[in-house]
Parts: C-alpha cells; structure tokens; sequence
C-alpha cells in the first residue's frame, strides 16, 4: 500500500533495525497500514494511551 515507506522498513530490517519508531504525526496515519518486517512502535498512539492513563488516574 505504501511501497517507498515499506521499501525503506525492509532496508532497515536487512541492516539490523529490530524497531521501527513512527516519530511524525502524519506516519501515525499510516502505521497501522505498514507491513513492515520489524516491530512498529507508534509514538502519537503511546502518547495518547499516556493521556488517558493520567486523566483516569485523577
């Protein structure tokens, strides 16, 4: 679905990448559709979850 940034993923994976950070706003769009070789750590998701976790807590 997204050729160049699957191509890239699998590059890193070759040369020893273990994670893929989504560290844009805009990727977060896209993360879930990625079928990348490597774990995918969305970092706009964590904050979310971070968010809600502290909101409830109060």
């Amino acid at each position: 679905m997204f050729p160049v940034l699957a191509g890239a993923a699998d590059k890193l994976a070759e040369r020893g990448a273990e994670v893929l950070v989504l560290a844009c706003t805009e990727l977060s769009e896209i993360g879930g559709a990625l079928d990348a070789p490597v774990a995918v750590v969305d970092r706009v998701l964590i904050l979310a979850e971070q968010v809600v976790r502290a909101a409830s807590d109060q």
